[in-house]
């Protein structure tokens, strides 16, 4: 029998020259690495004994692999498996390249085989997408048009392919505008879809919140969010509005100031602080010169006091209006302005006293003149612009003696009735009377205003009264007085101040009587021819000598008239 002893002659081999795998990143420990088709993962040594044994181990890859088994005799099936699953990560590391090692275990001169192995990591979706920024925070003009681009979101993700940045589909808009506005799913690009509305007044809201969500895997796999922030930026498309639909205030003539403080207010719901909300103040009107506006404050002022007889208006209104325009704009850009009518009402006050037109009144008025006789008509003025400031009354102050009155409303003089202006029957005698008229307005209490005149009324005489006559009742004579002598000095009164006397001897009451007591006729004896008597001077004179024993006494009747008289 011979026996053949085996030689080691014979080195480990492997199947293929190479080999190429893969493994799923994030597998777990102790999984299998899978061969690609074609690679037989078989390993042998054709030696007998401990010749054909050898060991299986890895070099170059970091622990990351283990083969198994790793003691072989002869031939065997290997696999590889991983060790530690850390380190298989796609995102840090797609392919793995170590070399398999199988060795000879006798100690003299073992063989060994070599062969490279390349593992190729195969991506998993366990990334999620991640957002460029943490927060996008944009502004866009308020009322912006439908098609505007709001923003634009993008994510990013570490994984390969459709996992990765490419399988990225932005898939929701949450918030309360979501309905007006498109998220485009492939370019994350945010635009307005419907436009107007509440939603896009920055005065009504300045402020929106949405969130975003995009997914990988064309929209099917890892999800992640961002807030959305849209701040809308003021644009000028408010106007200024006033707090009140009119302003009015009131101030009296000639004072500098309104009754109460005119302060006009308007406010802009633009954004506070901006341009678009700055107000400044106008005034319009045909009296803006009159006054002064503060531009910022609205306060209103007068610039001088007002003299209500120098506006237009009725005498029956004692105030009268000044009608103005208040203009708020605010400072952007176009300016916008509103409008609101400011009426001020002037009020009339009693600032002028009643004028005469003459500044004395002078008449003549006959001492027959009967009670309601017109006299005169005095007339006053008064400027104040309204009544009862400018209606003027009359009254009779002083100087009238109760025979003189005035109407009230007219101004006319007239003799009071029943009154006798005659001088004669008036004690103390009055040819003249000097009367104090005023002429009052008709303002109320002690704003009342009034001014006087002096009427001067003459009384001329009338002559209407009869003459008397003082004679004494017996003269003595001598019987032998000389013709042409003077006997007496008839004297005839008339209080009418144009009387003309005129003395004659009355025919009918001449008598003469003898010594005793016989009456002798005028046919025994013509008396009047013994007497004869100035016409105008009243001189009683001794016509023809006198015979005591024809006749020793005469009766005399003396005539007196007054030639001037106006009345029978």
């Amino acid at each position: 029998t011979v026996m053949i002893t085996d030689v080691n002659d014979e080195k480990p081999q492997f199947r293929n020259s190479h080999y190429e795998c893969e493994v799923s990143e994030n597998v777990p420990n102790n999984t299998p690495l899978l061969f690609s088709p074609n690679f037989t993962p078989e390993v042998y040594d054709r030696d007998q004994g401990n010749n054909g044994t050898f060991i299986l181990s890895i070099e170059g890859a970091n622990n990351i692999f283990e083969v198994m088994p790793r003691k072989i005799i002869n031939e065997a099936t290997f696999t590889i498996r991983v060790r530690n699953s850390s380190h298989l990560d796609f995102e840090q590391l797609t392919i793995i390249n170590f070399t398999l090692v199988a060795k000879e275990v006798v100690a003299d001169d073992p063989h060994m085989a070599k062969v490279p192995v390349t593992v190729f990591i195969r991506d998993q979706n366990d990334n999620y997408p991640e957002f460029t920024q943490e927060l996008y925070e944009i502004s866009i003009p308020e009322n912006s048009e439908a098609g505007t681009t709001v923003a634009w979101v993008q994510a990013l993700d570490d994984d390969s392919e459709n996992y990765g940045t490419r399988g990225i589909r932005y898939t929701n808009l949450a918030g309360s505008i979501q309905h007006m506005l498109h998220l485009h799913p492939v370019s994350g690009v945010i635009t307005i879809k419907e436009a107007g509305g509440p939603n896009w007044d920055r005065e009504q809201v300045s402020r929106h919140y949405l969130t975003a969500e995009a997914r990988d895997d064309l929209g099917k796999g890892n999800r992640n969010s961002v807030q959305l922030i849209i701040n809308l930026e003021d644009e000028n498309d408010n106007p200024p509005l006033f707090s009140r639909g009119y302003y009015e205030a009131r101030i009296s003539e000639n004072e500098d100031d309104f009754e109460h403080p005119l302060r006009i207010e308007a406010r802009d719901s633009d954004l506070n602080g901006t341009k678009n909300s700055e107000i400044e103040y106008v005034l319009f009107g045909d009296f803006k010169h009159n006054f002064s506006i503060n531009t910022v404050t609205g306060l209103i002022k007068p610039k001088r006091a007002f003299d209500f007889e120098e506006l237009t208006g009725s005498a029956d209104e004692h105030v009268r209006p000044l009608h103005l325009t208040i203009r708020a704009k605010d400072c952007g850009t176009p300016s916008l302005a509103s409008d609101v009518p400011l009426i001020i009402y002037v009020h009339d006050i009693n600032d002028h006293k009643p004028y005469f037109e003459y500044s004395f009144y002078n008449t003549t008025i006959p001492e027959t003149a009967s009670g309601g006789t017109h006299v005169l008509q005095v007339h006053a003025i008064d400027w104040d612009g309204s009544t009862p400031n400018n209606k003027v009354i009359y009254r009779i102050q002083g100087g009238a003696f109760d025979k003189f009155i005035i109407d009230s409303e007219s101004g006319v003089i007239s003799v009071a009735p029943g009154a006798s202006l005659d001088p004669d029957l008036n004690h103390p005698r009055r040819m003249l009377y000097s009367l104090l008229v005023a002429a009052l307005d008709s303002a109320p209490g002690d704003a009342q205003l009034y001014s006087t005149v002096t009427v001067n009324i003459t009384i001329s005489d009338v002559n209407n009264k009869p003459p008397t006559l003082s004679i004494p009742s017996t003269l003595k004579l001598r019987e032998d007085i000389q013709v042409g002598s003077i006997v007496t000095k008839l004297e005839g009164q008339d209080l009418d101040t144009s009387a003309s006397l005129r003395y004659t001897l009355d025919p009918l009451r001449c008598e003469a009587k003898t010594e005793y007591g016989v009456s002798l006729s005028a046919a025994e004896y013509n008396c009047l021819s013994i007497f004869k008597v100035g016409q105008f001077d009243g001189s009683l004179v001794i016509a023809k000598p006198l015979d005591r024993e024809v006749a020793e006494q005469f009766y005399l009747g003396v005539l007196v008239e007054d030639i001037a008289s106006e009345t029978d």
